[in-house]
């Protein structure tokens, strides 16, 4: 039998966008992972952009364009629009004792984004 018809305990679970739109769709996923958990010898969480009107990837493809185009204040602006909607889920679902240590976590990644203004900016 080939290995890839055998059946395997274990499962990956992938979520993103609307699945992770805010604090409650973020207990939902955790309410799968540890029913996962219980029922798998083994499984893996894949987890991207939280989601939301306007959508993560959405903006993060505006940022590059406004990098392109030297909008630093239009860049400025989404990458707190950015911040502000992962602090506002941050509140919902942690301890005021572990919003700190996530919010400056973040903020650093996101503000790994102003290389791609600068990169932008050198670009031919």
């Amino acid at each position: 039998m080939d290995s890839m018809d055998e059946k395997s305990d274990f499962v990956v679970h992938k979520f993103g966008g609307t699945s992770l739109a805010n604090a409650d769709c973020f207990r939902r996923v955790r309410d799968i992972v540890l029913a996962a958990e219980e029922s798998r010898k083994g499984f893996c969480v894949v987890v991207s952009a939280i989601g939301g009107k306007p959508k993560v990837t959405d903006l993060l493809l505006g940022a590059v364009a406004m990098a392109k185009d030297g909008d630093k204040p239009g860049f400025t602006k989404l990458l707190t629009s950015l911040m502000e909607r992962h602090r506002t889920v941050i509140h919902e679902l942690l301890p005021r004792s572990r919003w700190a240590a996530l919010e400056r976590t973040i903020a650093k990644d996101i503000g790994n984004l102003t290389h791609v203004r600068l990169l932008a900016r050198r670009s031919p």
